[in-house]
């Protein structure tokens, strides 16, 4: 065996599924490293029979020691592979690039790294998808650095040490420096590699990635010692800090030694760098052979990265400070998907379910307060926090459903119906469970234990489940009944106090 697989992930969902759907049919061993996924992809490793290595939570996620740990586990396996292919659990795999490019690595034994050309799957569905489908469309030929995928030679890869675990971001140009100073090439070739998908519809989505974007731009030089990153790092600086400073000192100048329609002429004129350098960009696009419009958007938000990658540079020289730059930020940290467990509710809803369905609003707020305590501390969570516990209330007052954001509640939760509806703070709930109006799981008594509910547990209207009990997979809790001991998986419970009766199978 010559090559082997390594597939990282953290609640990808459907997208893992894809990936690895891609690359079963190549003879090759794949190890899917998983970073504390909730929404089932360990099991969707399983069901593909491929080699599954979970990352100890208590160290700090990244992309870097995914890829690490990934690589030692394979290479344990198959001591003897040559090349090991690196891609993202987002990504599908071409069906002719693994064969290619593994040939191409054959060809050139002075080459580290070959990658292709990485596409975004649904470019139509947002501006900023079609920038990530720009910006991945890199010269052929020999270049600096590859991005998440890519296929490397193990011997190269090596004899550098691999990937460095300490960095958060910017983990493959700092491999690949180490890679070009040890005489090694890396390639880029003109072969369909991979399709991506971003899935990034909103702002705070694109903001996310581009601060992530300069955090680790800045720590890999700052701590690294790699030069890849001098110019975007100085550019950022430029247009953040020295574009509006120029602004106003130069203003102030010309005012008092001119006057001061002087003075404002030249800040407005000064002002105008930004807008003419988001036209050069654009113009550039448009000569690459994008259409108008898309060179219009990929000039004003390459410009307008600036900022939020200056907030990354600004939380990077803040966890360097402080020592804490390996700990405060995973590689998902700064993810540009939406919040999973959210998309997982929404598929069990009908679609615009904010206008036909209230028990949505309670589990909307749930989620995003989920969201806030996951944030670093500070002045913008204290205030968010605030903010959060108005819309409890309000939500619990309009729809009657009390879902505080301290219980934990999986993914592809349905609420049919609302009204008198309590879930205990400490409770926990599996994932695609489904509640009626009038469901309570509680105590029965002050402060003690509470119900752990497993998944694919359905509630009838009514039912209530009390005390330290145990609630298996895939059972069924009947209308009005009172649960007060343990439900196996696959039972039903039925009767005040609830009896358990195993469920028919199927015929």
């Amino acid at each position: 065996m010559t090559f082997g697989i390594v597939v990282i992930g953290r609640n990808e969902g459907e997208r893992l599924r894809r990936c690895l759907e891609s690359i079963r049919n190549h003879a090759a061993v794949c190890v899917y490293v998983d970073s504390g996924s909730t929404d089932g992809s360990c099991a969707t490793a399983h069901s593909f029979g491929v080699r599954l290595h979970k990352l100890d939570c208590a160290k700090p996620f990244n992309a870097s020691r995914a890829r690490q740990e990934g690589f030692e586990v394979l290479l344990a396996a198959v001591p003897s592979i040559q090349y090991v292919f690196f891609v993202d659990g987002d990504c599908e795999v071409c069906p002719d690039w693994l064969s290619k490019g593994v040939a191409e690595l054959a060809a050139h034994p002075d080459v580290a790294v070959v990658c292709g050309r990485r596409r975004e799957r649904y470019p139509e569905h947002s501006v900023f998808n079609r920038l990530c489908d720009m910006e991945w469309n890199t010269p052929l030929g020999e270049a600096k650095s590859c991005g998440g995928d890519s296929i490397m030679r193990v011997d190269a890869y090596r004899q550098v040490g691999g990937f460095d675990i300490s960095v958060t971001a910017g983990e493959e140009p700092e491999l690949c420096q180490r890679l070009r100073s040890a005489n090694w090439r890396i390639l880029r070739i003109d072969v369909e590699m991979t399709l991506h998908d971003a899935d990034i519809t909103r702002i705070g989505q694109w903001w996310r990635r581009a601060r992530r974007t300069g955090y680790g731009a800045y720590d890999v030089q700052q701590r690294l010692g790699v030069t890849a990153f001098k110019n975007l790092n100085r550019s950022t600086l430029r247009w953040v800090i020295g574009w509006p400073v120029a602004v106003v000192i130069l203003g102030v100048l010309v005012g008092v030694f001119v006057g001061a329609e002087a003075g404002l002429a030249m800040a407005l004129l000064v002002a105008l760098l930004l807008p003419v350098q988001m036209l050069r960009v654009a113009w550039r696009g448009y000569r690459r052979g994008l259409s108008a419009g898309d060179a219009a958007a990929y000039g004003v938000l390459t410009m307008l990265d600036k900022w939020p990658q200056w907030q990354g540079m600004r939380l990077c020289q803040r966890d360097i400070h402080n020592g804490s730059h390996t700990t405060n930020h995973d590689y998902k940290s700064f993810t540009t998907s939406r919040d999973s467990n959210w998309i997982e509710d929404l598929k069990r809803y009908p679609k615009r379910p904010f206008l036909k369905e209230q028990s949505i609003w309670a589990i909307w707020v749930y989620r995003w307060g989920r969201r806030i305590d996951r944030r670093e501390p500070g002045t913008v969570r204290e205030l968010l926090l605030k903010i959060y516990w108005l819309l409890f209330r309000l939500a619990e007052t309009v729809t009657g459903i009390s879902l505080p954001k301290s219980a934990h509640i999986g993914p592809g939760l349905r609420i049919h119906h609302f009204g008198n509806i309590f879930i205990n703070p400490a409770a926990r709930i599996g994932a695609n469970c489904t509640l009626r109006q009038g469901v309570t799981i509680g105590n029965r008594i002050e402060d003690g234990p509470v119900p752990t509910i497993g998944d694919n547990v359905d509630f009838g209207a009514y039912a209530q489940v009390l005390g330290g009990v145990h609630i298996g997979n895939n059972c069924r809790i009947g209308a009005m009944s009172v649960v007060l001991c343990d439900v196996p998986d696959g039972c039903t419970a039925v009767g005040v106090p609830a009896r358990v009766m195993e469920r028919q199978s199927e015929t």
